[in-house]
C-alpha cells in the first residue's frame, strides 16, 4: 500500500495530465462531427494495414498445406501422363503392371552432395507406403535413385547417378 501511495505522489501530476487529455480527446471526438469522421477514417486505414499484415502472416503458415495439395495434384497428373505415353494404337489399354505404380509425393529432408556416393533422405516412410527397392523420380530431372532403407517416417535413397551437370 505504501508503494501505491508513493507512486501517486511521485507520478500523480503526470497521471492526472494523461487522464485529462484522454477525457478531452473523448469529448472532441464525440461532439464534433468532422473530428469523428477523421478519427474513423484514420482508424480504418490503420486497421486495414494491420489486417493485411496479419493476412500475410497466416497465409505464410498455410503455404505448407497449399504445397502438399499441389504435390498431390502433380503426382496424379504425372500418373496420367505415364498412362498416356504407354497407351498407343497397338496397346489401347495400359498394361496391368503400369497401373500398379502409384506416385507418392514427398520432400527431401536431407541430402549429401560432397561424398563419392551421395544419398537423399525423404520425409516419408513406410507409413505412407514407401518400401525398399522403389524408384525415386523428380519432376525436373527424371530418375533420381532407388530406396534403400525405410523407417516409419523416413526413407533413405541411393542416388542412381550424379545430378551435377557436366560441361
Amino acid at each position: 500500500m505504501y508503494n501505491v501511495v508513493q507512486l501517486f505522489l511521485r507520478y500523480g501530476a503526470h497521471l492526472l495530465f494523461i487522464g485529462l487529455e484522454l477525457w478531452c480527446f473523448y469529448l472532441i471526438v464525440n461532439y464534433n462531427r468532422t473530428q469523428r469522421e477523421i478519427l474513423l477514417n484514420s482508424s480504418n486505414v490503420y486497421a486495414a494495414r494491420i489486417l493485411a499484415q496479419s493476412s500475410k502472416f497466416t497465409d505464410y503458415f498455410r503455404l505448407q498445406l497449399v504445397n502438399d495439395s499441389l504435390m498431390h495434384e502433380n503426382a496424379v497428373l504425372i500418373e496420367g501422363r505415364i498412362m498416356l505415353e504407354y497407351s498407343t494404337d497397338i496397346i489401347p489399354q495400359a498394361d496391368s503392371n503400369l497401373l500398379s505404380y502409384d506416385l507418392i509425393p514427398t520432400f527431401i529432408c536431407n541430402n549429401t552432395v560432397h561424398l563419392r556416393n551421395n544419398h537423399i533422405t525423404l520425409c516419408k516412410g513406410s507409413r505412407e507406403g514407401i518400401r525398399p527397392g522403389m524408384g525415386v523420380i523428380s519432376g525436373e530431372r527424371g530418375i533420381v535413385g532407388i530406396v534403400r532403407n525405410v523407417s516409419p517416417n523416413f526413407a533413405h535413397v541411393i542416388i542412381a547417378f550424379s545430378t551435377r551437370r557436366q560441361g
